[in-house]
């Protein structure tokens, strides 16, 4: 059987200027992935939109957030059914940030890396991607106010693009987490301390029952407060941000593959290959290649 092609698309052609992209279209789109982020809303239509090998039933109202890297493709559901119409929104993370030290292949700052990070309504445990429906709307409403900035690009529409796109994320998270139990405010402190402390040394040889005795935790307690309210566990949360480090390292040195697995923290080049595909969704070597031709087309478009 022949292996599917899966295109990848830089959105260089669409997003100038770190900015973003709003494009209507009534047209299927085959297997992709890239480097940029997709807010993705079925306006009207019926049809399938596959992700990561998961394909769901679409109709009017539903609405995905999809991290870079990750496969994904949508049809209409037969040739006689009525196209479905989809309004896109595509941006990368740097639009949101007025500092440029972020990873961009994550949102890393707080509730960013939760929207992301954290299998809130995926069954699965997948981290790719989000989805919900717009029972109300008010999604699509915010969504014609942005085209219609986009569309017009009136004086200060940069800043009001910037701050819609803010808004239908902090709508997005905020339905993912309105039934999430929250942490009370001691707890939530320590918890913020523990995420600071396994971040600033994930490279390092480190231990759960050292970690747990260290603030105060049984092991299995604190394990299951990880999975609870960042929706890792211990194992996965460093092996994340080993991988973020890696991305980091494969982005910005010349170290070779070999060389960055060791300064992650492992020796089994096989192992690292295995993590790095599952966690940022490309191989090493290919993350490189995308991430320098996007450094220097995102150069090339600024000089």
């Amino acid at each position: 059987m022949k292996k599917q092609l899966i295109k990848f698309l830089s959105g260089e052609k669409e997003i100038s200027n770190n900015s973003l992209a709003f494009i209507e279209s009534s047209r299927n789109a085959e297997i992709h992935y890239h480097y940029f982020v997709e807010i993705v809303y079925f306006v009207s239509g019926k049809g399938t939109h596959t992700i990561d090998n998961e394909t769901y039933t679409i109709q009017s109202g539903d609405i995905f957030l999809i991290n870079p890297f990750t496969p994904h493709s949508y049809t209409t559901i037969s040739e006689d059914s009525k196209p479905v119409l989809v309004y896109n929104v595509i941006f990368y993370s740097d639009f949101l940030h007025a500092s440029n030290n972020l990873f961009p292949e994550r949102f890393i700052d707080s509730f960013h890396q939760e929207l992301f990070k954290t299998p809130y309504n995926q069954d699965t445990g997948k981290t790719n991607y989000i989805k919900m429906h717009d029972s109300d709307r008010s999604f699509f409403t915010l969504l014609k106010i942005l085209q219609d900035e986009y569309n017009n690009q009136r004086v200060g529409y940069l800043i009001s693009l910037k701050n819609l796109l803010n808004l239908l994320l902090i709508k997005l998270y905020r339905q993912t987490v309105k039934h999430k139990k929250e942490l009370t405010g001691k707890n939530k402190a320590i918890l913020n301390d523990v995420i600071e402390y396994l971040k600033e040394h994930a490279t390092e040889n480190l231990l759960l029952k050292d970690i747990a005795k260290k603030y105060y935790f049984s092991v299995s307690y604190f394990n299951r407060l990880l999975k609870t309210h960042i929706g890792v566990t211990f194992n996965e949360f460093i092996q994340q941000e080993r991988m973020l480090i890696a991305a980091k390292l494969l982005q910005d040195t010349d170290l070779t593959i070999d060389e960055i697995c060791g300064k992650v923290g492992y020796s089994d080049i096989k192992f690292f290959y295995s993590l790095f595909l599952k966690n940022i969704g490309v191989s090493p070597a290919k993350y490189r290649i995308h991430i320098r031709e996007e450094q220097s087309t995102l150069s090339s478009n600024n000089t």
